[in-house]
C-alpha cells in the first residue's frame, strides 16, 4: 500500500528544493541586462535602476554584477562619483556592452578618485569573483563613451591574466584628466644613482596595487602588472608566469580609441604585458598581444611615457607603395590626428629612463600621420624625445607630421635589445623645429649604431630647423652618416641663426618662420601632378590635383592653363591643389610648378579634356568593371560588361570605344595607366605588392570603378 504526502510533506519538500536552487544560484554571479540609469546626486541604490526617476545611486549593483550582452550603463551628466566602476560580461558585435552618459547639465559625468596607487577609476578584468568562485571572464565588444575620469593612477584598466582572448574595446570621447601617481614616481626618482633608481623600480612593479584579485582570486593582485599611470591601459600578467615561445596567442582584437582628450596624463593610451617571452621565441612572440589597433583624433598634455606607448601590439596596417604603411580596408593600423604638445612640467614627475610623446616596443604595421610629438621635457633624465623606436618594432610609416620643441631629439631609434632591432621604418613629409634643448645629443634623429640589428630606415622629404650647438656647445647634425642602415633622401636642412634673415615656409597649409640657415637644401623636384578624380576626361570645371613632390619640400606653387603662369599667386603648398578649368569644351594643358626658399621647381604638366555635357550618360549606368580572378595573385582579366546583361551574359560588348585604364594603389599613386581599344584588358599583378588597388576605367562619357586584392 502506497503512503500518500501530506501537505506538510508537499511543503517541507517544497522548501528544501527551493533552498537547494538558492544556494547554487548563490554560486553564480548574478547577470543583469537592459539599460540602467545612475544618478550620484538623486539616485538610490534600492531602485530599479531602469528609468531617471527609478535611477541608482552608486556603481555596487553593477560592480556586483556580470553584465549581457546589450547592456546600457548610463551615467547622469552633472554627477560626480568616488567609487571605482568594474565592467564584468561580455557583449556581441551587433550588441555591445556600452557605458555613456544620459541629461542635459553641461558637464559629463565624471569619475574622480585621489591619485594613490591603488586608485583604478574604471576596471574591465577577466577574473571573476562576483559569485565566490574564481572564474575567467571573457570582455568582448565593450565602449566607454561621453564620460570624463580624473585623478586616478589607472583611468581604464583593461586587465587580462588568464590569456583570455576577447575581441572589441572602444574608448570614445572621453576626458582624462590628471592621471598621475606622484607617491609612486617621486620615489622611483629619488635613487642617487641610475642603479638605485632602477632598484625602487622593481620594487614598485612587485608590490600588489590596486585592491585587485590576483589570479587564485585572493586580494595581493597587481604585483608585475603594471608602474606607470596610464589613462587607458590594456595590459596584465600571464598565469604563474608562463614563458612565452612561439607565436602567442593575442589578448585583445579591434582597439580603438577617438575623439578622447588626456590634460596632464603621464601616459595617455598604454599596452604592456609583463609576460616573460624567453629570448629567441620567434619574431612575433611579443607583437601580436593585442591585434588591430586605431587611434583618431586625441590630443594630450602632461606626457612622460607617450600619449601613445605601445608594446606588445599589431596595429594591422598593410603595405603600399614602395613599402609606405596604410590602413587596411577597415581602418585598422593608423594613429591620425593625434597630438601631444607639452610634456608634464612638475618637478620630479618624469621618468628615470628616459621620457618621451610616443614609444613603440615590439610593435608592427602602423601608419602615424598628421600628429604633433612636441613639448615633452626630460628634467635632466635621457630622452626627452618626440617619438620612441625603442626596440624589434617594425613597418611603420611615419608622415605629415610635427616635432617642436622637445628637450631631447626629434626621434630616438634604440638598440634592439634581445628581441631584434627595428627595420622598414619610413620618416617622410615630417616637420622637426627647434627640438635638442636640454641635451647632450648630437643629432636630430639619435640612432643606434649599425650593429644593433637594424634594417631599412629611410628618412626623406622632411624639413628640419635644428640649432648648431647642443648644451655641450657640440656640434649638431641631422643624422649620423655611420648608421648605413639609413636612406637620408632629400631632407632640408636648417639652421637656426638669430642673425640669420627670417624663412617662412608652408607645412601642410599652414606657414611658419624660423631665423635660419639652408645647410643641405634642394629646391623641389616635381614628378608628375595627378587628378584626384579623374582620367583624361572630366565633365567639370573644378578638379582637385595631387603633385608628386619626390625631392625636397615645397612651401608655395603656382598653377595655370598658361606656360607662363600669367595671373597665377604663390599659395601655400599642400597635398591637394584646387584649380577651376576655364569653361570651353576641350583638351586643356595644365601647369605646376612649386618653391621652397632655395628657389623654385621644375614645371610639370597634365592633360584633360573637359566636356560639361556628355552625350551619352546613361550609359553610366548600364556598365561595370568585372575583375576576375578576384583576388589575384598573377593575372587578371579587367572586363567592361553591361550591367543589365550581368546575369544573362558577361560576354556582351556595350561599345567600342576607347577607355582610359587606371590602376592606383590605396594612396592615390598611379601603378599603370594605358589605353584600353577593347572591352577587355588582362593585367599582370606578378610585381604587385600584397594589398588592395583601385581599378578605373573611364572615356568621355564614362567613368567605372573597382577595387582588386592582390594576394
Amino acid at each position: 500500500m502506497t503512503k500518500q504526502l501530506n501537505w506538510k510533506s508537499i511543503i517541507s519538500i517544497k522548501i528544501i528544493i527551493l533552498f537547494f536552487v538558492l544556494s547554487c544560484m548563490s554560486l553564480q554571479a548574478a547577470s543583469i541586462g537592459g539599460t540602467f540609469y545612475i544618478d550620484a546626486t538623486n539616485g538610490s541604490d534600492t531602485n530599479s535602476g531602469l528609468s531617471d526617476e527609478q535611477a541608482w545611486k552608486s556603481f555596487d549593483n553593477i560592480n556586483k554584477s556580470v553584465l549581457l550582452a546589450g547592456t546600457k550603463i548610463y551615467l547622469k551628466k552633472g554627477s560626480e562619483w568616488n567609487q571605482r566602476l568594474e565592467i564584468r560580461g561580455s557583449g556581441i558585435r551587433q550588441n555591445w556592452i556600452v557605458v555613456s552618459a544620459y541629461g542635459t547639465a553641461a558637464n559629463k559625468p565624471k569619475i574622480s578618485l585621489t591619485n594613490s596607487k591603488d586608485d583604478i577609476a574604471v576596471l574591465i578584468s577577466d577574473i571573476d569573483k562576483t559569485s565566490g568562485i574564481v572564474k575567467t571572464q571573457v570582455n568582448s565588444f565593450i565602449e566607454i563613451k561621453d564620460i570624463e575620469i580624473a585623478n586616478t593612477r589607472l583611468g581604464i584598466y583593461y586587465r587580462s591574466v588568464k590569456y583570455t582572448e576577447n575581441t572589441g574595446f572602444t574608448v570614445r570621447n572621453v576626458t582624462f584628466t590628471n592621471i598621475n601617481c606622484d607617491e609612486v614616481i617621486f620615489a622611483c626618482n629619488q635613487g642617487t644613482d641610475g642603479a638605485a633608481k632602477n632598484a625602487e623600480i622593481t620594487n614598485q612593479l612587485a608590490i600588489s596595487k590596486g585592491n585587485l584579485i590576483d589570479q587564485n582570486g585572493n586580494l595581493g593582485g597587481g604585483k608585475y602588472e603594471y608602474i606607470f599611470p596610464a589613462a587607458i591601459f590594456v595590459g596584465g600578467k600571464t598565469y604563474s608566469n608562463q614563458t612565452i615561445t612561439g607565436n602567442h596567442t593575442t589578448v585583445l582584437t579591434e582597439f580603438h580609441v577617438e575623439d578622447c582628450v588626456f590634460d596632464e596624463c603621464m601616459a595617455g593610451v598604454m599596452s604592456v604585458f609583463y609576460w616573460p617571452v624567453a629570448p629567441g621565441a620567434g619574431a612575433n612572440a611579443w607583437r601580436q598581444v593585442v591585434n588591430k589597433v586605431k587611434v583618431i583624433n586625441c590630443s594630450g598634455t602632461g606626457a612622460v611615457n607617450g600619449l601613445i606607448a605601445f608594446d606588445c601590439v599589431n596595429g594591422g596596417a598593410i603595405a603600399g607603395s614602395g613599402g609606405k604603411m596604410q590602413p587596411d580596408t577597415e581602418g585598422w593600423g593608423v594613429l591620425e590626428n593625434v597630438r601631444v604638445t607639452r610634456g608634464a612640467s612638475v618637478p620630479g614627475r618624469t621618468w628615470p629612463n628616459g621620457t618621451t610623446g610616443l614609444i613603440f616596443s615590439s610593435v608592427q604595421n602602423f601608419l602615424v600621420n598628421n600628429s604633433e610629438f612636441s613639448g615633452i621635457l626630460n628634467q635632466n633624465n635621457p630622452d626627452g624625445c618626440g617619438f620612441d623606436f625603442e626596440t624589434h618594432t617594425s613597418n611603420v610609416t611615419v608622415q605629415h607630421s610635427r616635432f617642436f620643441n622637445n628637450d631631447g631629439h626629434a626621434m630616438l631609434l634604440m638598440n634592439g635589445g634581445n628581441y631584434g632591432g627595428n627595420s622598414n621604418i619610413i620618416i617622410e613629409n615630417n616637420l622637426f623645429a627647434n627640438n635638442l634643448k636640454n641635451s647632450t645629443s648630437e643629432f636630430e634623429m639619435y640612432f643606434s649604431r649599425t650593429e644593433d640589428g637594424h634594417q631599412n630606415v629611410r628618412i626623406s622629404n622632411n624639413m628640419a630647423f635644428i640649432p648648431r650647438l647642443n648644451k655641450e656647445n657640440k656640434a649638431i647634425g641631422f643624422i649620423n652618416p655611420t648608421r648605413t642602415y639609413v636612406q637620408d633622401i632629400d631632407n632640408d636642412v636648417y639652421y637656426l641663426d638669430e642673425s640669420a634673415q627670417p624663412l617662412t615656409i608652408t607645412f601642410k597649409g599652414e606657414t611658419f618662420t624660423y631665423k635660419a640657415q639652408p645647410n643641405n637644401t634642394k629646391v623641389p623636384l616635381v614628378a608628375n601632378l595627378e587628378s584626384k578624380d579623374i582620367d583624361f576626361f572630366t565633365d567639370t570645371t573644378n578638379i582637385l590635383f595631387k603633385p608628386s613632390i619626390t625631392r625636397a619640400v615645397a612651401s608655395y606653387y603656382q598653377i595655370s592653363e598658361s606656360s607662363g603662369f600669367e595671373n597665377a599667386e604663390w599659395k601655400p603648398f599642400s597635398a591637394l591643389i584646387p584649380f577651376m578649368l576655364s569653361e570651353s569644351d576641350g583638351t586643356k594643358t595644365i601647369y605646376f610648378k612649386a618653391k621652397n626658399p632655395i628657389g623654385e621647381s621644375n614645371v610639370s604638366t597634365v592633360t584633360v579634356i573637359l566636356k560639361k555635357n556628355p552625350e551619352k550618360k546613361d550609359a553610366f549606368t548600364r556598365l561595370h568593371i568585372k575583375v576576375s580572378p578576384n583576388p589575384v595573385s598573377s593575372k587578371a582579366n579587367i572586363s567592361i560588361i553591361g550591367y543589365d546583361d550581368l546575369l544573362a551574359d558577361e560576354s556582351s560588348e556595350p561599345n567600342n570605344q576607347a577607355y582610359t585604364l587606371t590602376v592606383r594603389d590605396l594612396t592615390g599613386k598611379t601603378i599603370i595607366q594605358k589605353l584600353m581599344n577593347e572591352s577587355i584588358a588582362e593585367l599582370d599583378f606578378d610585381n604587385f605588392k600584397p594589398g588592395y588597388y583601385l581599378i578605373s576605367i573611364s572615356n568621355e562619357t564614362t567613368k567605372l570603378f573597382a577595387k582588386v586584392l592582390k594576394h
